[in-house]
């Protein structure tokens, strides 16, 4: 899960620069995916989800 989070970082920075020219700030990238999918249907929406991996909640557990 921490090598997925890097490549989302990464792909919202890169986004930022080359799509919008002026750089936005993540929150507002991440603001508007997120007012894109409140016009999405059931439908649209399950399948966006599928394409999405799940990642694991939570703490690891101590070692030792």
């Amino acid at each position: 899960a921490v090598h997925e989070d890097k490549i989302e970082t990464e792909f919202l920075g890169e986004l930022a620069v080359d799509l919008l020219g002026s750089g936005p700030k993540r929150s507002e990238l991440l603001r508007a995916g997120i007012a894109l999918l409140a016009v999405l249907d059931n439908v649209e929406l399950t399948a966006v989800m599928a394409r999405v991996d799940r990642i694991k909640t939570g703490r690891p557990a101590k070692k030792g």
